[in-house]
């Protein structure tokens, strides 16, 4: 599972456009608008688009695992490394 998340991190990374720092980064999150996050990066919330990543392949997972674990897994792994 862990592998997957970290597939997911970097390949939202690597495509998504660059965002000015601060407020203007609030909609990227599912973060309550009343909620006021004075976190300093002990735990916190990911971006939305990291999350539907992350959905996108425990979905590839599920519908065949042993494929998806003994092959599919292995070629993202490769591909994500090419780049």
């Amino acid at each position: 599972m862990k592998r997957l998340l970290l597939i997911c991190v970097i390949l939202c990374w690597i495509s998504f456009p660059v965002y000015p720092f601060g407020h203007s980064l609030l909609p990227l999150f599912s973060l309550d608008p009343s909620y006021i996050n004075i976190n300093h990066g002990s735990y916190g919330s990911a971006p939305k688009y990291v999350h539907d990543k992350l959905r996108e392949y425990q979905l590839k997972a599920e519908r065949n695992p042993d494929r998806w674990f003994r092959l599919d897994l292995q070629i993202e792994m490769e591909n994500l490394r090419k780049k």
